[in-house]
């Protein structure tokens, strides 16, 4: 064990699992506002989205499949069941999508961002998400990065706490990106399952440790010297080697 005292070495982050993948699919459901059950038993079309609200549900599927070179730039093709919707291209922990030539292409993640950082909607100028922590999360056997996203209009919440999750070579709960325009109409939508190939990469079932951190999340400070873990547990002994978290950013003791 090492006392608090010693040095710690920021992390690069680098070599992130990618989302963009021939071939990977998202099974998605649009959930439209509808009263919860009245009994026990959940009718089929019947959904509760990530902050726990009712609705019907419509299921829909994306797939990335094949190239497309628009102003220069090669995209793979995002179809959501089989109509084409934009070009996705990745680089180094950033997705970037685009629609047609001569519209410029926007960020939709960035897995460089760090807690209390700001990430702007392209498309809406009002509306802004701030990530709230950065950990790891197990994801059918491997282990991801993650980070735990809030929403802001004009600089008030959308609503209350969580909004989304950003899951390394995944997307996010809707999918393969964000639409930032679901609250506005009252609809959401919740990733049901992603496949490379015949390979279940993310389950519904794996939402049940990725939502379960409300307790965990640290309010950390600026400029504080305390420290946490990647499950924001505050800590006062480090181990050689062990990643952690301090004044909002992520650490390695060396």
């Amino acid at each position: 064990m090492y006392t608090i005292a010693m040095n710690l070495t920021s992390v690069a982050q680098s070599n992130f699992e990618p989302i963009v993948v021939e071939g990977r699919i998202w099974n998605v459901v649009s959930i439209h506002p509808a009263e919860p059950p009245e009994s026990d038993s959940i009718p089929p079309d019947y959904y509760q989205d990530i902050k726990g609200r009712w609705g019907i549900g419509f299921p829909h599927t994306y797939v990335l499949r094949g190239d497309t070179i628009m102003s220069g730039v090669t995209y793979k093709k995002l179809y959501l069941d089989d109509r084409f919707v934009s070009g996705l291209r990745e680089e180094d922990g950033r997705v970037y999508e685009r629609y047609w030539d001569d519209v410029p292409e926007e960020l939709i993640f960035d897995f460089y961002l760090q807690p209390s950082d700001i990430f702007k909607d392209g498309f809406q100028d009002h509306v802004q998400m701030e990530v709230k922590q950065t950990r790891e999360v197990d994801v059918e056997g491997k282990s991801r990065q993650c980070l735990d996203m809030w929403a802001y209009m004009e600089g008030k919440e959308v609503i209350d706490g969580l909004v989304d999750y950003w899951i390394e070579g995944i997307g996010c709960m809707d999918g393969p990106h964000f639409p930032f325009w679901w609250e506005a109409i009252g609809s959401s939508s919740l990733l049901l399952s992603c496949y490379d190939g015949d390979e279940c990469i993310f389950a519904s079932e794996d939402l049940n440790q990725i939502t379960n951190i409300h307790s965990a999340i640290a309010e950390t400070p600026s400029n504080s010297q305390e420290i946490y873990d990647l499950q924001g547990r505050k800590v006062t002994m480090l181990q050689r080697n062990g990643l952690y978290i301090r004044d909002g950013k992520k650490y390695v003791v060396r």
